[in-house]
């Protein structure tokens, strides 16, 4: 019998979000979670979100977010001064030492040892894409510009890639059709020997239009898409409550853009 696994990704500090889609997934009958990363970021619950990621996820992946405060806190890459702002709050929660409130160590050292990439069977998971697996992204724009210009992506990937990182679920094929999906509740079956980069959309923070929280099931080859309402007032307002946060970070879950 085929697994059903929850594959979440972009959580972003979004504990309501994280919440809502982690029963939403239990009710659908998941055996187990998954996550491609992008735990961290623009949300104020990222250590209650790493927390809940580290106990309910058999694993997870190394998102953008993850890798530029490693990046930041090792000295190499410099923010631009509201990144930085919301970098040394980030550190000051999650990095032992760096703060009078002692973070826990074992935390720490999951974030710095997250994956980049993952191989199960004929499935491949990542938060970026197969040629950038943590920075890189695939956009609609770019699938639907020319013919073959994701060859070299589906070239990395055995059968069915699982993506994130853009917050804008949609499939794309390697005929450069790209589909994206914006229903609340919609399965896709890819038939044996066909290649499929599946973008899973986002738990914390979806911009494509639609607020509700995205994430997605897989079984076998088929794939499962599921958007989740969730108290994003209450997200919002503790956003707001953050000072080094954007209020732009708020404003955006009212509208998923």
């Amino acid at each position: 019998m085929a697994v059903r696994t929850a594959i979440l990704s972009d959580i972003h500090g979004n504990l309501e979000a994280l919440e809502a889609v982690l029963a939403d997934a239990a009710a659908c009958g998941a055996d187990r979670f998954v996550c491609l990363g992008d735990i961290l970021g623009f949300g104020a619950d990222v250590v209650a979100c790493v927390d809940r990621v580290r106990e309910v996820c058999e694993w997870s992946l190394t998102g953008d977010h993850e890798f530029m405060l490693r990046e930041y806190l090792a000295g190499r890459w410099t923010p631009n001064q509201q990144a930085k702002r919301y970098c040394d709050w980030e550190a000051a929660l999650l990095v032992p030492g760096k703060s009078p409130q002692l973070a826990d160590k074992r935390r720490w050292d999951w974030i710095r040892r997250l994956e980049t990439q993952v191989w199960e069977g004929e499935m491949t998971f990542m938060h970026g894409r197969p040629t950038d697996p943590i920075l890189g992204w695939i956009s609609e724009t770019e699938a639907s510009a020319a013919p073959r210009t994701l060859d070299a992506d589906f070239e990395l990937i055995r059968d069915i890639g699982f993506i994130g990182h853009t917050h804008i679920p949609a499939v794309f094929r390697p005929d450069a059709i790209s589909e994206r999906v914006s229903a609340r509740d919609v399965t896709i079956s890819f038939p044996p020997g066909t290649k499929a980069l599946v973008n899973v959309g986002s738990v914390g923070q979806p911009r494509d239009d639609n607020p509700d929280a995205c994430f997605v099931l897989q079984e076998g080859r088929e794939v499962r898409y599921r958007r989740v309402s969730y108290d994003q007032a209450g997200a919002a307002a503790k956003i707001r409550a953050v000072k080094v946060i954007s209020e732009v970070q708020a404003e955006r879950l009212k509208y998923g853009r």
